[in-house]
């Protein structure tokens, strides 16, 4: 009995895979690849291009009419430059729509792109040297392309351009990244600089993009509530947190671990110091603070005291603070007095230790 179903099964299987293709399904087939075939000869003919040149089409309802148009592109002639150099938009049977010469533009990449007031979009995405890439939206009407937004410098290379849907809102979003510029982060190169993260968003209320910046802690700085004046108890409370954020710290871990611990009490300036100078490096990725592993102990906050009375300094307009201390300290049988001095920088975080020293030596 299972012999005899196994047979009927095989000859089902048989007599469906002999079955034709319906004439429809082939005819469609056959009416893409003509169509495709047609843009590409108009295309490769109209800029002189070699037919291998031409990319593969990307299929697209660019222009919203309900079908998906073919849209072409190829590299500069010269073999050089940009991957898009030559632009074409034509209908789903192969007629031209546009087609452009936009090798002076730099574009490397064209991706769909989707928002609820034009729906469907193109992204055009060029390089912007060592500020890496930025995106051009446009939307395709009448056969003409115009940009609705473009950003700024994404700090990504091309290829590394995010742009998705990311909160699920019907809207993608483009992302990258800003330097970080401030008093923190004034002493820092580009290589060791410090990034926030850059979101554009699609706000459908007044139908434009609008770009949020978020901070190292994830916070939109938008949303920030700005530190307020600090006063000489605030900065020693400070100095005492951020000697301890010191000594309790991981021994060895990665240079971003070492930021992330610190980064919240000490500026990127600090920080930087460190890695420049008071690391030692265990291999494999690790690297620990001097001051913890011997007597190297000059990038280590020295031990202010809250309960005695220190003088604060205003500077620039509120935005610094320089705050001094005479400490009394036994060494032996004789008693010594260190004047300790340490400043202060209000960043959007709230205010950080940026240096200090002793003034007695």
């Amino acid at each position: 009995m299972r012999k005899k179903l196994g047979l009927c099964l095989l000859a089902l299987s048989l007599l469906l895979a002999s079955s034709p293709i319906p004439l429809e399904i082939q005819a469609d087939s056959s009416n893409q690849t003509q169509a495709i075939n047609t843009a590409q000869n108009h295309f490769s003919k109209q800029f002189s291009l070699k037919r291998k040149s031409v990319s593969s089409p990307l299929f697209y309802d660019v222009n919203n009419d309900g079908t998906d148009e073919i849209i072409l592109s190829a590299p500069s002639k010269r073999e050089y430059g940009p991957l898009v150099s030559y632009l074409g938009i034509y209908s789903s049977a192969g007629a031209k729509l546009m087609t452009q010469n936009i090798e002076s533009d730099y574009i490397y990449e064209i991706r769909p792109m989707k928002n609820e007031t034009y729906n469907n979009l193109l992204a055009f995405i060029d390089s912007q040297g060592n500020a890496g890439s930025s995106v051009s939206v446009k939307v395709f009407k009448n056969n003409t392309l115009n940009e609705i937004f473009g950003t700024f410098p994404l700090n990504v290379d091309v290829d590394r351009v995010v742009i998705k849907d990311e909160d699920q809102d019907g809207n993608d979003e483009i992302y990258g990244y800003q330097m970080y510029l401030a008093a923190e982060t004034r002493n820092l190169s580009h290589a060791t600089a410090v990034y926030d993260e850059l979101v554009h968003r699609w706000d459908s209320k007044t139908r434009k993009y609008v770009t949020a910046i978020y901070g190292q802690d994830g916070i939109q700085d938008s949303q920030r509530v700005p530190a307020g004046p600090i006063d000489a108890q605030q900065a020693l409370k400070l100095l005492q947190q951020a000697r301890y954020k010191q000594l309790t710290m991981a021994p060895q871990g990665s240079p971003e671990s070492l930021r992330k611990s610190l980064q919240y009490v000490f500026t990127y300036n600090f920080i930087n110091e460190i890695e420049n100078q008071g690391l030692i490096n265990f291999g494999n990725g690790k690297v620990g603070p001097h001051y913890l592993h011997g007597d190297n102990d000059l990038l280590l906050v020295p031990v202010f005291d809250t309960n005695k009375k220190a003088t604060l300094r205003q500077v620039a307009s509120g935005k610094a603070a320089i705050l001094t201390q005479a400490v009394k300290k036994n060494i032996g049988k004789k008693s010594y007095t260190f004047t300790y001095e340490a400043t202060f920088y209000k960043t959007k975080y709230g205010w950080k230790v940026n240096s200090f020293r002793n003034m007695s030596d």
